[in-house]
């Protein structure tokens, strides 16, 4: 008899490969491998009986499900043989679960020896709150309606849900055993029969409403995969149906008034004048208006206030559930709307309106438009609208596109509306939900709508209205009456951005870091630009934000006669914000006679010492000669090194305690970097984590700022005995663009990337 390891394995010896089966427990296949993810959907904590029943299934294909329900058991210690095998499969097992876990999961997921505590644990984490979830989705069921998408979009959403309410509320096995039997039969049916019905509850009621009730009268009742099939075959013929419909043309409109939908009623034409609506027995031209109308010998009348009682269609649609347009006739050749009426005093009558309030509304209702209003012309205010409709996509921004909203047009053409969008009347009045309605020739504002979403009131007169908000009295727009229809006018006006030209005194103003205006006219000949008469007028707004100050520090005339014969160190900070790098502080080296200036970001105060120990030695390799004396304050920081300058015959100057004045020159030219720190921040609108950027720009930039204190002179041009050159120097917080080099990029690939200009490195 052959061992059952040797089944384990069968390349390792044919023999026992003939005689394996799969049917054995411990049978492994020779593609097995701890690697390998035997489960499309991996556990995320929220999907455990999805992850789960497909993980039962995936095992049992392998017939490993033994393992992870408890009929496997590890062998005795005695069957050593059968063990080993079993901990080979077992480990196997465990490796396999783990892969079907999300990473971000799988962390805090405990380990376990075996696959049964690994699955156990699982089920004990996850598998909990079935009841809360199954009225969740019960309820997301009841809830579930079309809402204008196709109907493969609205079962597909169904199909999930109820795969998702399976795995929680599965259909128990009968007692029987049987999977045939009659219990079972009936309980399948039954849930058939339940989804069936949420099905068609959900379509849309204007589509299929005649088609539903088709299905419920059938004998005998069809499933659910025929009702499927019944309703998308009444969609498509739908859809051909609509696509045969013939376009609206024309750009013009003009109302058309009347007291009912007029379906149904005979169409009367007068032989006297040819126009329909009348009989010759009953046309004006002949027997003369009525007292109480107005003569209209162009036969147009005002649209909802029609003297006769003749009845013409409103064109409102009459359909529940469809999206309604303003009632227009489309006309061919004509190109605008008919002449509005001329407001004057006489119709404030009755209108709750101040002088002021009128005033307004007066003068915003009789001016000619501006040109920029032009793309908010012919907006029809509208009482019937059920949504703000659009037949300009120019108008919108922030457009998405939605599931199809049939909208019934005004020659009773359905057509879709299949995006949607904002769009601003001016100032801060901006429609959120206005629907794009390809063929609609004019820009519906709904009342009904605007409401809603804005507190307003919509009052309305015989030849006006207006919109106002409810609470400060303010006049949001207002409308003529022009055919029957009122045509919006908003009460602010679009406003132009100016853009102003930076000259060159001012641009190099900018790009050094906002120095002094008397400083910065000293580079006009080196850089060559124009320099102002006046440097008192026009003062930077960045300057005063970011230099504005109260008390001034008083200056000393003292200056040390050569380079780092006497140096200033200061630490400043802590900060509240870490830089991008993490660090918390810098350290400030100044020196006396150049003014020249260092600076190092610091983490820790205890890296002022190596610091300051390198730049000694930087001082005798660069410029050949050394530091004599340092003048700090009493920091520990700086008095650990008080052994070190001994060693190097460096004299240390302390500033007495509570003084901090003896160390004036280091303060102040702390507040002169922060004032170009946040003179560059600002500039940049840059956030708190980039001020160490700021910092390290601005010590750059002062080295290169020429100072009275100097001549004239920068303290860079002081130390390095040359003018520094200015072809490199940039505006902090530009837009920039990197280079890709070959290694990084193929013949198709962008050559070059956006960058924030951020200063400009040491040692590159």
């Amino acid at each position: 008899m052959v061992s059952d390891d040797e089944s384990v394995n069968p390349s390792n010896s044919s023999a026992s490969a003939s005689r394996s089966t799969v049917l054995d427990d411990y049978y492994l296949n020779p593609s097995a491998d701890p690697g390998n993810v035997i489960c499309s959907v991996l556990l995320n904590g929220v999907n455990y009986e999805r992850w789960a029943k497909l993980m039962r299934n995936s095992l049992k294909a392998k017939n490993k499900l033994g393992f992870i329900d408890g009929t496997v058991t590890k062998p005795r210690a005695s069957e050593s043989d059968r063990s080993k095998l079993w901990g080979i499969v077992n480990s196997m097992l465990v490796a396999w679960i783990l892969n079907t876990i999300e990473p971000k999961l799988r962390t805090s997921v405990s380990c376990a020896d075996t696959a049964y505590e690994l699955w156990e644990s699982l089920r004990g984490r996850f598998s909990v709150g079935n009841e809360a979830r199954i009225y969740e989705l019960e309820a997301e069921l009841t809830a579930c309606k079309q809402d204008g998408q196709s109907v493969q979009d609205y079962f597909g959403r169904l199909k999930l849900k109820w795969d998702d309410l399976e795995d929680y509320d599965p259909i128990s096995d009968c007692c029987c055993g049987s999977y045939d039997c009659d219990k079972q039969k009936e309980i399948f049916a039954k849930r058939q029969r339940s989804r069936k019905s949420q099905f068609l509850m959900g379509l849309d009621s204007t589509r299929f409403g005649t088609t539903r009730s088709n299905i419920l009268c059938m004998q005998p009742a069809p499933s659910l995969d025929s009702v499927f099939a019944m309703v998308v075959q009444e969609e498509r013929h739908q859809n051909v149906t609509r696509s045969a419909d013939t376009r609206p043309e024309g750009v013009g409109f003009s109302a058309q008034v009347g007291s009912s939908s007029g379906r149904g009623r005979p169409v009367f034409h007068c032989s006297h004048c040819g126009k329909s609506g009348h009989e010759v027995s009953r046309c004006y031209q002949l027997h003369g208006f009525p007292d109480l109308s107005v003569d209209n010998s162009s036969g147009r009348g005002r649209g909802g206030r029609s003297r006769a009682g003749f009845s013409a269609n409103r064109g409102r649609g009459y359909s529940s559930g469809y999206g309604r347009a303003n009632n227009v006739q489309i006309n061919e050749g004509s190109s605008s709307v008919g002449q509005s009426h001329t407001i004057t005093n006489a119709d404030r009558q009755g209108l709750p309106l101040n002088d002021a309030q009128w005033g307004q509304l007066l003068n915003l209702l009789t001016k000619d438009k501006p040109p920029s209003s032009d793309r908010l012309s012919g907006i029809v205010i509208d009482t019937g609208a059920s949504h703000h409709m659009t037949g300009k996509l120019n108008l919108l921004f922030d457009i998405y596109d939605i599931p199809s909203c049939p909208i019934r047009l005004p020659n009773g053409t359905i057509t879709m509306g299949t995006r949607r969008g904002k769009l601003c009347l001016g100032g801060s009045v901006v429609l959120t939900s206005v629907l794009f309605v390809p063929y609609l020739t004019n820009t519906l504002l709904s009342i009904a709508c605007l409401l809603k979403e804005k507190p307003c009131l919509a009052i309305f007169s015989d030849k006006l209205c207006y919109l106002q908000d409810r609470f400060t009295k303010t006049l949001i727009g207002a409308g003529n009456e022009c055919d029957g229809v009122y045509i919006f006018r908003s009460a602010v006006e679009v406003q132009a951005n100016a853009v102003k030209h930076i000259g060159g005194q001012e641009l190099w103003h900018q790009r050094l870091g906002h120095p002094a205006k008397s400083s910065i006219s000293k580079l006009s000949s080196l850089l060559n630009f124009g320099v102002s008469s006046d440097v008192s007028s026009d003062p930077c707004d960045v300057c005063v934000r970011a230099k504005h100050s109260r008390l001034i520090f008083p200056e000393s005339d003292n200056k040390a006669e050569s380079i780092f014969t006497l140096i200033h160190c200061d630490v400043w900070g802590p900060y509240s914000v870490s830089t991008n790098c993490g660090s918390n502080y810098f350290l400030t080296i100044v020196d006396d006679h150049s003014r020249a200036v260092w600076v190092s970001l610091l983490r820790a105060k205890s890296e002022v010492a190596s610091i300051l120990q390198n730049f000694c030695v930087m001082v005798e390799r660069q410029f050949q000669t050394s530091v004599r004396t340092v003048r700090s304050d009493n920091g520990s920081e700086f008095m650990a090194l008080k052994s070190f300058f001994a060693s190097h015959g460096i004299i240390h100057q302390t500033s007495c305690v509570g003084t901090p004045q003896q160390n004036g020159r280091a303060e102040r030219k702390h507040r002169h970097i922060l004032n170009v720190a946040r003179s560059l921040r600002f500039q940049a609108s840059l956030s708190l984590e980039f001020w160490g950027d700021c910092v390290l720009t601005a010590c750059y930039l002062i080295n290169r700022t020429p100072s009275s204190i100097l001549d004239g002179k920068t303290p860079y041009e002081v130390l390095y005995s040359t003018p520094p050159s200015y072809d490199h120097i940039r505006v902090f917080g530009c837009l920039c663009y990197a280079h890709k080099g070959t290694k990084v990029r193929s013949k198709f690939d962008e050559r070059a990337t956006r960058c924030v200009f951020l200063g400009y490195p040491y040692t590159q």
